[in-house]
């Protein structure tokens, strides 16, 4: 299965708690490309091969593009928001 056959999913679909525990699935990493160049060819080819999968960041119509800090502080704001509503209830928080 390559990324022509997959589709990238909204970042506020992904469990990224699921992604973290690296009993499960594994833990996941934030890979942004540089603004202008996109990703290094290495990263492009794992893409193209299927190993690793692509989170999007939605936009308005209209809009050209997000800046690459933006974009990673939206999806990190996601995942933190997940971890903190998980652990409301717990004593500890990190």
């Amino acid at each position: 299965e390559t990324t022509a056959s997959r589709k990238s999913i909204p970042y506020f679909n992904v469990d990224w708690l699921r992604h973290s525990d690296k009993r499960k699935v594994g833990a996941s990493a934030l890979i942004l490309g540089k603004e202008g160049e996109g990703l290094r060819l290495p990263v492009r080819r794992a893409l193209k091969q299927g190993k690793i999968s692509t989170v999007h960041v939605p936009m308005a119509p209209g809009t050209e593009s997000l800046n690459a800090a933006v974009c990673g502080s939206v999806i990190m704001f996601e995942r933190m928001r997940q971890w903190l509503c998980n652990n409301e209830n717990k004593a500890e928080i990190y």
